[in-house]
């Protein structure tokens, strides 16, 4: 049985989200960059519900909120670049960044490896197993 799908056209009078509607306290996220491979083997599905909630919550506080957390709850942290223990580079990274920026993935310090720049927060790993990423 072959199905026909319906195009849908786009919706008419509907105003799209202006950069103003962004301020500088918004946690926006990017996946551009992020490492397959720090979160492929991961088959716990509560791990990756529990980090959407996180995300929605790093959105709510914002960044001001992050820089007056602590590190272990929802604060950030540098890394050096050298205490990466994955072995996949991140394409976007020049030999001039020396830190990464870290942001807890759950309540029990696994952690989101990027960068900030701006209100957006770069996600490159995701350490979905314990220790994969770095030494804690």
């Amino acid at each position: 049985m072959t199905h026909k799908f319906k195009i849908i056209p786009p919706i008419q009078g509907v105003a799209s989200v202006s950069r103003t509607a962004v301020s500088s306290n918004d946690v926006l996220f990017s996946f551009k960059y992020l490492v397959e491979e720090s979160y492929n083997k991961c088959s716990n599905s509560k791990f990756f519900t529990d980090l959407l909630g996180r995300f929605k919550k790093y959105s709510t506080i914002g960044w001001q909120g992050i820089r007056a957390s602590g590190r272990h709850q929802w604060g950030m942290e540098k890394m050096p670049v050298g205490q990466i223990k994955h072995t996949a580079k991140v394409e976007c990274l020049t030999p001039d960044v020396k830190d990464l920026h870290i942001l807890r993935s759950s309540g029990d310090n696994r952690v989101l490896v990027g960068l900030q720049e701006q209100q957006v927060f770069h996600i490159f790993f995701i350490e979905a197993s314990f220790g994969d990423i770095s030494n804690h």
